[in-house]
């Protein structure tokens, strides 16, 4: 196999994995869909609404993401890492109280979780750490 061939092979999604994807966003629509629908209404419900919004602006991050080299990731980790901690401390003071617990920034129209993008950043620093090692 030519280094072209292996080149766009490498740039080109897997086309069985995007099926895959997509089936189950689109089963799990309809089962939100579903779950919020009540006898009165005919159209989509706010929830379905809003999962598709997200799942919109997911797909366009992964098509954007997707070019990135993975070399700038272990470049930035260390500061990445360093932020979302920052993340974590800022929820103790700006955080909104949710039964109980204090986990979510409320920015206005969006909430953010950052222990999520914690665990990204966690993932990455270390694998950055080990790769070096």
């Amino acid at each position: 196999m030519t280094f072209a061939r292996l080149a766009i092979r490498a740039i080109a999604p897997d086309p069985a994995l995007i099926a895959a994807g997509l089936t189950l966003v689109t089963l799990g629509l309809l089962m939100i869909h579903g779950a919020t629908l009540d006898a009165t209404s005919t159209g989509v419900t706010g929830a379905t609404l809003r999962q598709t919004i997200y799942f919109g602006v997911g797909l366009l991050a992964f098509l954007g993401l997707r070019r990135t080299d993975y070399r700038l990731l272990q470049r930035w980790s260390l500061w990445v890492y360093l932020g979302s901690a920052a993340a974590l401390v800022l929820v103790l003071a700006l955080g909104t109280d949710a039964h109980g617990a204090r986990r979510w920034i409320d920015m206005g129209p969006v909430t953010i979780q950052p222990s999520e993008f914690a665990k990204v950043a966690t993932v990455t620093a270390l694998a950055a750490f080990a790769a070096r090692r």
